[in-house]
């Protein structure tokens, strides 16, 4: 496939077949054309003549990129676009007895809108997200100190924030219904990060709080691989042996 006259002559030979037979509609690829679809990667298009086995479902990232995905807001732009507070979150804050546990109450809620995850024990604060989020509640910034050594504390917020603000934990049936709809938009991608970050998005906005990197990276894996899967088994099923024997 490095060679473009090779390529070019593969293509006008098998886009015919993709057009004529209707496979674009029938696949319901969205945005691709039939040279994308056999030529995006040479080893996809190996897996329908080959029969390779299935690949890990796993997104091809930097570990730099991974770990971007569920960062804290760190530059000022984006704390105040998602951490800061309306008057009902301030309300609830406010029933927090003491200044440390209203402190821990408004990061644990931060949290969960944006990256959209728990906040971990022990986690390293940006200064500039720690000190934004406290002067909106009236504390001193140097009390999360003491918030962190309260471990029951944390547990029992945490519940109530889910309660009171319906966050909701990645176990079925939510599962089942984010697997269906992963299904679905998988289909025309070839980019696996472009599904990943869909699904971020989505969960973040459905307050669907994201349990792990690993986790979320393996359901857009497996929806890839399937849509993948289901593509190649239609043009295979599509092209003659003579057509094949040619490539």
């Amino acid at each position: 496939f490095g060679n473009s006259g090779i390529a070019k002559e593969h293509y006008v030979n098998l886009s015919k077949t993709c057009v004529y037979v209707g496979i674009c509609g029938r696949t319901g690829f969205r945005h691709i054309t039939p040279f994308n679809i056999l030529f995006h990667n040479a080893i996809k298009w190996q897996e329908v003549f080959e029969g390779v086995g299935p690949m890990p479902a796993r997104i091809p990232m930097t570990e730099k990129q991974r770990v971007a995905l569920l960062t804290l807001p760190a530059i000022e732009d984006e704390v105040v676009r998602y951490h800061s507070l309306d008057e009902n979150d301030l309300a609830a804050i406010r029933e927090a007895r003491t200044p440390e546990t209203r402190l821990g109450y408004a990061l644990q809620l931060c949290c969960l809108r944006y990256p959209g995850r728990h906040l971990q024990k022990n986690e390293l604060l940006p200064a500039l997200m720690l000190d934004h989020i406290a002067d909106q509640i009236d504390v001193e910034a140097d009390v999360i100190a003491l918030f962190a050594r309260r471990f029951q504390t944390r547990y029992e917020q945490l519940a109530s924030i889910k309660r009171r603000f319906g966050f909701r934990d990645l176990i079925q049936p939510v599962r089942k219904v984010l697997t269906e709809w992963l299904a679905e938009e998988a289909v025309g991608l070839t980019d696996g990060k472009i599904l990943l970050e869909q699904l971020i998005g989505k969960m973040r906005t459905e307050r669907i709080i994201i349990p792990g990197v690993s986790v979320i990276e393996r359901m857009a894996g497996e929806a890839m691989h399937a849509a993948e899967s289901k593509v190649t088994a239609d043009v295979h099923a599509l092209i003659s042996p003579d057509q094949c024997s040619a490539l």
